[in-house]
């Protein structure tokens, strides 16, 4: 019977620190074992347990789990900065007005928060991570904004919610103020992931610099910069050009179609398109452009052409590659446009 008091008594005992144990809350120095997605029958059966969930705040956000980021571990926030750090590495929230949202996107019943999560080990931040925080600052999943690119960072420009629908908007770039590619894309979760898709196709943002490409079957070549654009016209173009007498300067015949406010035909001598390896204006190129050899184009090298499909941006002005010998470049504030392929040109 002694024996069996005492088997009993243990038994109580053990009983009692699993219960105390299901109690306690995660603390900031707490472990966070989480997988980078969820599936909707486990966040279902999640938010079944301890009664309903209330919708993400903002406060609820600045104490969420995040995943490893970096060499930062996974850890709950601070204030929306994360304590644990490796050396000069930090880790914060971004939380400027228009960058996070709340949206039921999990079909919950209660709003979820996405927000984005910068690290950096004392340089520039590193790709940014898109977080979906559930009730109580939980990680329901996440998506690695360094996926399908080869730039250096990659940063939540928009989070906007209207229903079910939520729509983001990111860039990826090398530089700061450099070249960057435009994603605009809706957010979703689908077999069991966090999932960020294209809903326009991306465009590459040259900013204050110049980008000079070459079309795809090497027939002419552009300079694209805010000031303006030229393209040197093809063979067929310029047979359109003008003959007014004093046009041009020099003995020079019009060669180029030139697009500021308006389209026209302007005399540069064959001076357009800086586009070989090593040339000033061709940065912009990295993953969003290629290098190609292409023979009859008067470049013994490598050069950098505009895929077709691929659009570039310079303040108010757009060229898009529409096929592999033809360019429309438009001026989106006048509506002034030309439209310069193998078979002529068209302006607008």
């Amino acid at each position: 019977m002694g024996i069996l008091r005492r088997l009993l008594a243990l038994t109580t005992a053990a009983l009692a620190l699993t219960a105390c144990s299901s109690s306690i809350t995660s603390s900031p120095d707490a472990p966070i074992v989480s997988s980078p997605s969820v599936t909707a029958a486990g966040a279902t059966a999640a938010s079944s347990q301890g009664g309903p969930k209330t919708d993400v705040t903002l406060a609820t956000l600045k104490t969420a789990e995040v995943p490893a980021h970096c060499q930062l571990p996974a850890q709950r926030l601070v204030d929306g900065h994360a304590r644990k750090v490796v050396g000069y590495g930090k880790g914060e929230l971004v939380l400027d007005k228009g960058t996070f949202a709340f949206a039921d996107v999990l079909g919950l019943g209660y709003r979820q928060g996405l927000v984005s999560y910068e690290c950096s080990l004392g340089g520039p931040t590193r790709p940014a991570k898109l977080l979906l925080v559930g009730s109580g600052g939980t990680l329901l999943g996440w998506y690695d904004l360094a996926t399908g690119h080869e730039r250096m960072h990659a940063d939540v420009n928009s989070l906007s919610s209207a229903g079910a629908k939520t729509t983001l908007t990111w860039s990826a770039y090398d530089t700061e103020g450099g070249p960057a590619v435009r994603h605009t894309a809706a957010v979703t979760f689908a077999g069991g992931e966090l999932r960020v898709q294209d809903t326009a196709t991306p465009y590459l943002d040259v900013a204050g610099t110049r980008a000079d490409f070459v079309s795809p079957d090497g027939t002419y070549a552009c300079s694209l910069a805010k000031q303006g654009v030229d393209c040197r016209a093809t063979d067929a173009a310029r047979k359109q050009a003008p003959t007014t007498k004093g046009l041009c300067k020099n003995g020079l015949d019009p060669d180029t179609l030139s697009l500021a406010g308006r389209a026209s035909w302007t005399c540069r001598g064959n001076t357009i398109g800086w586009v070989e390896h090593g040339s000033p204006n061709v940065d912009w190129v990295s993953d969003y452009g290629e290098w190609k050899v292409i023979k009859g184009s008067g470049y013994p090298r490598e050069i950098a052409v505009l895929p077709s499909g691929k659009t570039l941006v310079a303040g108010d002005l757009r060229c898009t590659m529409d096929a592999p010998a033809a360019v429309t470049c438009r001026n989106e504030r006048t509506k002034a446009s030309f439209k310069l392929g193998k078979a002529g040109v068209t302006l607008g």
